[in-house]
């Protein structure tokens, strides 16, 4: 069994650090905390409702359905730090959903997103996945199953159709997924490269269909395909972040101007962790 899945009887207090690197991964989210009262709410000049409403709902309940992680999780890991920085993720998915609420006015729920909802029982039920198989699903959920979504949203925020606060929202997201990059290279047993693989093409095919089914980009003017590539892109860096071969021929972020920074993990002998500059917006 995992040592950090492990009840500790002798610990009691949180110093000495028994994992210093993720204990930075908290103070990094902790720098990075903000309210629903920072974001601005303001409609952007072209401000068609219906299409804020529709990204909104999704991105509501992507949410929704990664936050199924968090609460298991903490319940399963036994350290900390880590339950330190599972904590303080259910509070920053608590401000997402106040922000939400407060875009829609109403709760909004989108048949669409049934197969990622799927996907995520999936890949996220203990009796039938083991804790490596989970902390790379959730790291798989955090990025490929919301990049569809991202690119839409960033491509009307560059035309001035969304609003200009988003960034607060996905710099949450890609920090929630760098963590699992870290607790994933601090198991003491790591996950191998072929079901690595399995998991994230299989999350691919499903948020393949959801961008051709439920999102349909062409109608906001951008290109499904160059958004299909990117989701190929994000692919490869996943590989990249935990340690594998890529998967696909995708070496340039074919949508240069969404941020798409990745956390390529270290085991420290001197710095603790890198990240590459030349996707960092």
């Amino acid at each position: 069994m995992e040592t950090m899945l492990l009840n500790n009887s002798s610990r009691f207090v949180l110093l000495p650090l028994h994992y210093p690197d993720i204990w930075s991964m908290y103070k990094r989210a902790e720098m990075t905390l903000w309210t629903a009262e920072c974001y601005d709410y303001s409609p952007p000049l072209l401000y068609p409702e219906s299409i804020n409403k529709m990204i909104t709902g999704l991105l509501y309940m992507n949410d929704e359905i990664s936050n199924r992680y968090t609460v298991e999780m903490s319940q399963e890991f036994q350290v900390t730090e880590v339950r330190c920085f599972l904590g303080f993720k259910q509070s920053v998915q608590n401000t997402h959903m106040e922000v939400y609420s407060g875009l829609l006015g109403v709760e909004t729920m989108d048949n669409g997103i049934r197969e990622k909802l799927e996907w995520i029982k999936s890949h996220g039920c203990p009796d039938r996945n083991n804790i490596q198989e989970r902390v790379v699903s959730c790291a798989v959920a955090e990025s490929i199953l919301y990049s569809g979504i991202a690119c839409c949203a960033f491509w009307l925020k560059r035309r001035g159709i969304y609003f200009k606060t988003f960034n607060l929202i996905h710099d949450d997201k890609l920090l929630q997924r760098d963590f699992m990059f870290v607790l994933h290279e601090n198991l003491d047993h790591k996950l191998d490269q072929t079901r690595i693989h399995e998991i994230i093409k299989s999350a691919i095919k499903v948020e393949e269909d959801y961008i051709e089914n439920v999102l349909k980009p062409n109608d906001y003017g951008l290109d499904k395909i160059k958004v299909m590539d990117y989701i190929k892109y994000c692919g490869n860096k996943l590989c990249l972040s935990f340690h594998v071969d890529t998967i696909y021929k995708m070496d340039r972020n074919p949508l240069d101007w969404v941020p798409s920074r990745f956390l390529v993990y270290i085991k420290p002998k001197g710095e603790d962790h890198k990240e590459e500059g030349e996707e960092d917006f």
